[in-house]
């Protein structure tokens, strides 16, 4: 399950859809650290929810990211995965190492693994913007805010999750959303215009990616597995033909927004 862009999904619904198909729910919480769904951070709900601290993202320790949850089983197989498979980080490691006596534990091998273990300088930059995670969050809400009411003189323009921006976040605990891009769908629906727009938007130096994938059906890496689609994917196919998203940083500067009121002032003539 994908929290997509800072807003949180609706886990009722997800929650009750694993149930009744008897599916093992994990939790992408990539782009959306800080937020809540009905003030229960997610990553909480499922067996596992995975965090990224890649440079776009919330925080960042240049790469890398991290797993929660509260199955102990899991907890000892990642950290051997993370490192190669041996048995050193576990909280189990003197049962293998009592069952396996011929082995020395220092290099006692249980499962397959990788080397992606952080370092000390990851972590360090890690913990000290987890301390600031607030005030990113905080000013990432003011850019939205400045960034709607530009978009006001061009009202063809929507901010998807909009809705949830004025959320009560006086307790951390209300926050729903934790904006990271700036999702947009043009309402006109005309291909030839959208794409107008995104030239306008690339002349003014703004620049603009789709919206993760759009449709991923779409794209040659499907044509290499087997799927099927459940429905007519109406709702992925606006995305992919008038959706796209800009920057949200939270140190957004004047010469930034002054562009922006520029492209979206040469968009009223479309």
């Amino acid at each position: 399950m994908i929290h997509v862009l800072g807003n949180s999904a609706n886990m009722d619904e997800a929650i009750k859809f694993c149930k009744k198909f008897n599916l093992i729910l994990i939790e992408d919480c990539c782009e959306s650290l800080g937020s809540h769904f009905k003030k229960k951070h997610i990553g909480n709900f499922g067996l596992a929810g995975s965090f990224s601290f890649y440079f776009a993202h919330h925080i960042c320790t240049i790469e890398g990211g991290a797993i929660c949850t509260n199955d102990k089983n899991l907890a000892n197989d990642l950290k051997s995965f993370r490192a190669h498979g041996w048995i050193r980080n576990r909280s189990d490691r003197a049962n293998f190492a009592k069952k396996y006596k011929l082995l020395d534990e220092k290099f006692l091998f249980v499962t397959t693994g990788y080397n992606v273990r952080p370092t000390e300088i990851n972590a360090a930059m890690g913990l000290s913007q987890l301390k600031r995670l607030d005030y990113y969050l905080n000013r990432r809400d003011a850019v939205v805010k400045k960034i709607s009411r530009i978009l006001l003189k061009f009202p063809h323009l929507e901010i998807i999750g909009l809705k949830k921006l004025n959320n009560d976040k006086k307790q951390k605990k209300n926050r729903e959303h934790s904006w990271m891009n700036l999702p947009l769908l043009y309402k006109v629906k005309s291909r030839p215009k959208f794409l107008k727009i995104l030239k306008i938007f690339k002349k003014n130096n703004i620049e603009t990616r789709s919206i993760i994938a759009g449709n991923i059906v779409h794209h040659p890496a499907l044509k290499k597995m087997k799927f099927r689609i459940g429905n007519k994917l109406s709702v992925s196919n606006e995305i992919f033909k008038y959706g796209f998203m800009i920057g949200c940083h939270p140190n957004i500067s004047l010469k930034a927004i002054n562009s922006l009121k520029k492209a979206v002032s040469e968009c009223k003539n479309i």
